[in-house]
């Protein structure tokens, strides 16, 4: 029975049609800026969550993929991170879409089983590897290398995810996989939820933009799309069609501007959905030159600096010496903002950073 080894969406063809936008004038027509200061207030990067607050801060999934992106997401979000916040007990790290990914420990079913394909013969595909998997690691946790010596494709074992019957731990420079029993919840609830969430966090969206945020068939995202039904509200985006769920329109219409700095990691969920056209985010490194500044340290720069909604410019990390790179010139005032959010950053980083700026 074949594993599958990819779970894309819809095609091209069918999510062109999905986002067209009635002619009939059905939909509420949302600028860009009020969407950009709904989804930063939405995934709590206007005020941090006070201290204990991991569940909520990773309410919605932070991405680990970046060496501690998630506990510098975490910090963006939360008082009081230190370097070991990763590991409280109220979080979990998780395969999810085949990414490492930093849960609240008590939703992992929404993270794992809320994926797991509708089709029968994918799902049991799925779990006859993770069986296999889990009788090689004789049910205790084992090194990424340990599995590939075992005979295991890492990019396929990822996907077992999905079954809610294995955990990560990485800890920035190795990874080991541990089993655990299986969550209790029901498939159907778990994807009704992790759908929710999404919308909470990256709405206005569309049904294969849910399936590519999962890693969801698109015939699986649109089944839940279609169940959530009445609560989705039409919104027109620059032209294009999205959906909200009721209980945020209000939040979104009325949503007020910023005010902070963030540094946003590379994975921040804020930079994940329509990033240029909601965010305003940039490719480019800006006005540096590469012959001059080095095309290794600019293409080092794929954080992002948040002033009051707007970015500012990127930065990057190599331990604990941060580089900053402005792509407009800044105010002193704002740039002793950036550079008290960058001090700040002794809190994950658990020494003081040294600060270079570019441009």
């Amino acid at each position: 029975m074949p594993v599958p080894t990819k779970r894309l969406p819809s095609t091209r063809a069918r999510a062109a049609r999905l986002s067209e936008v009635p002619a009939d004038g059905s939909t509420f027509a949302v600028d860009v800026e009020q969407i950009r200061r709904y989804r930063l207030r939405a995934g709590h990067l206007a005020t941090r969550l006070a201290v204990g607050s991991e569940r909520e801060a990773a309410w919605a999934g932070l991405q680990d993929t970046w060496p501690r992106s998630a506990l510098l997401e975490l910090h963006a979000r939360l008082e009081g991170v230190g370097p070991d916040t990763w590991e409280a007990p109220s979080l979990a790290q998780v395969w999810f879409r085949c990414a490492a990914y930093l849960v609240p420990r008590e939703d992992l079913a929404l993270f794992s089983v809320g994926t797991l394909p509708r089709d029968e013969q994918a799902a049991a595909a799925l779990q006859q590897l993770t069986d296999e998997l889990i009788g090689a690691m004789d049910g205790s946790p084992r090194s990424y290398r340990d599995i590939e010596e075992a005979g295991f494709d890492l990019h396929r074992i990822r996907l077992v995810g999905s079954t809610g019957r294995v955990l990560i731990r990485w800890d920035a420079t190795s990874v080991e996989v541990v089993p655990v029993a299986p969550p209790a919840d029901e498939p159907a609830a778990a994807q009704l939820e992790l759908a929710r969430r999404f919308l909470r966090w990256h709405g206005p969206a569309a049904p294969w933009q849910l399936a590519k945020w999962a890693a969801l068939p698109g015939r699986d995202a649109l089944q839940t799309w279609q169940r959530l039904g009445a609560s989705l509200v039409p919104v027109a985006v620059a032209g294009r069609l999205r959906w909200q769920h009721s209980e945020d329109m209000g939040e979104l219409l009325s949503a007020e501007p910023l005010d902070g700095v963030r540094l946003l990691a590379p994975d921040d969920p804020a930079l994940y959905l329509d990033a240029e056209l909601v965010m305003g985010d940039r490719s480019s490194p800006g006005d540096l030159d590469p012959d001059v500044v080095g095309r290794r340290l600019l293409n080092s720069l794929t954080g992002r600096i948040l002033v009051d909604g707007e970015l500012v410019g990127a930065w990057g990390r190599a331990q604990n010496r941060v580089t900053l790179a402005p792509w407009t010139k800044l105010s002193q005032d704002t740039a002793d903002r950036i550079l008290a959010e960058v001090e700040a950053l002794s809190g994950p980083l658990g020494r003081k950073p040294e600060v270079r700026w570019l441009g």
